[in-house]
């Protein structure tokens, strides 16, 4: 049980160290449309985004969530709600932005799922209603967080990281990387993306060799590790 504690106080220790991270940058930057991606799946991406959404909302800022994951949706899941109605139905159907977004119990967090599949997802991604959208969430709140497929996967997260003023590759920790990381960020750097840094997930606190290894690894890339 003593264990337990500890885990969870230092789970929510992290949190609130990389919400403080991103506080920071928001001073010195119009930092307010950040992306949550990884290179791989199984990084724990939805798992970061949510709980830095929820970190944000419960230090007083108004924050959206959005899931533009539209192959794979699982946002929704967390909060076990229907996937009806989001994302994709704004860019292909034009449902209003209100119409779609959900309010949470915690205040001030809204939540916009991914919706309905569609077909072509780079190019609504791509289109000017995508567009129109990132800017129109960005002035109705402080922050809006975009949880992404992996960039290895698809384009998708490539595309988004042009749209967006920060993108934060969230990467496992219990895996040994093998250049595919450090590929990710050249791709979304040659992109135009703007990386605010590394997050390490799933560290433990006894392996402090792994975490050395990562520190290394990424200091390669010129990174500022992000939490």
């Amino acid at each position: 049980m003593r264990q337990q504690r500890r885990s969870e106080a230092a789970f929510d220790e992290a949190f609130r160290s990389l919400r403080t991270r991103i506080l920071l940058g928001a001073r010195e930057s119009q930092l307010r449309t950040i992306l949550i991606t990884g290179a791989t799946g199984g990084s724990g991406k939805t798992t970061v985004a949510l709980h830095l959404a929820e970190s944000l909302a419960q230090s007083g800022r108004r924050v959206i969530l959005v899931d533009s994951d539209m192959r794979r949706p699982s946002l929704h899941t967390f909060y076990n709600a229907p996937n009806d109605i989001g994302l994709s139905s704004i860019l292909a159907e034009g449902v209003s932005d209100d119409d779609a977004l959900h309010q949470t119990e915690i205040e001030g967090l809204f939540l916009l799922f991914a919706g309905p599949s569609v077909g072509d997802v780079p190019r609504f991604l791509q289109s000017e209603a995508m567009l129109a959208l990132v800017q129109r969430l960005r002035e109705r709140v402080d922050f809006v967080i975009f949880d992404s497929p992996p960039v290895a996967a698809c384009a998708d997260g490539v595309i988004l990281g042009e749209l967006v003023d920060g993108v934060v590759l969230v990467v496992s920790a219990g895996r040994i990387p093998r250049g595919t990381e450090k590929a990710t960020v050249r791709q979304l750097q040659a992109a135009g993306a703007n990386i605010l840094g590394v997050c390490l997930n799933r560290v433990q606190p006894e392996h402090s060799d792994e975490i050395y290894h990562y520190s290394r690894y990424y200091s390669e890339t010129e990174v500022t590790p992000a939490g």
